[in-house]
């Protein structure tokens, strides 16, 4: 595997790939448009295969960074695209569903295996989201660290904003880190 390289576009942002990936429903496109917009809608909308957007942001440190944050659909029937849509991903934000068990394991199976189709060295970052309707504890970070060795595990909410901000924050601070070793 390479290591994240230095990507500086011409306006002298670093820019990375960022990939939302998880269960149909767990939040994906929410916690997007919480962090990008500041935006939350009640009504669930599937996605269809990826929608890219682009936000661009300025680190504590005066770092520019262009995060392109890929919303990839978690139906079935997309399975055999996604990992067209991983390619080059140099940051991974994995989301369940804190109040649906399924969506937790199935990051152990089919999302696991999944991720694995990305042939570069990738910062990951774990997100129960949706903890603004209570948190059922199903969870085992212990197990979680063990699969997949994130760089952090964090509870959110794409209603109120409970750490979406700081999700993408740590998530971005990470995979600029490696630039500075």
């Amino acid at each position: 595997m390479s290591t994240i390289m230095m990507k500086e576009d011409h306006f002298g942002f670093y820019v990375f790939k960022v990939i939302l990936v998880g269960d149909a429903a767990v939040g994906k496109t929410s916690l997007i448009n919480k962090y990008v917009f500041n935006q939350f809608a009640e009504d669930y909308k599937a996605s269809i295969g990826s929608n890219i957007i682009i936000k661009d942001l300025e680190t504590d440190d005066g770092k520019k960074v262009k995060l392109s944050i890929w919303d990839i659909a978690g139906q079935q029937k997309w399975e055999v695209m996604r990992p067209v849509y991983y390619q080059r991903a140099d940051g991974v934000l994995l989301i369940y569903d804190v109040t649906n068990k399924e969506s937790y394991d199935n990051l152990f199976t089919t999302w696991y295996h999944e991720i694995q189709t990305i042939h570069q060295d990738f910062k990951l970052m774990i997100l129960g989201n949706k903890s603004d309707k209570g948190d059922l504890k199903f969870e085992d970070e212990n197990a979680l660290n063990e699969k997949f060795n994130p760089i952090k595990i964090i509870k959110t909410s794409a209603k109120n904003g409970e750490n979406v901000e700081k999700a993408f924050i740590e998530l971005t601070k990470a995979m600029i880190a490696p630039l500075y070793e």
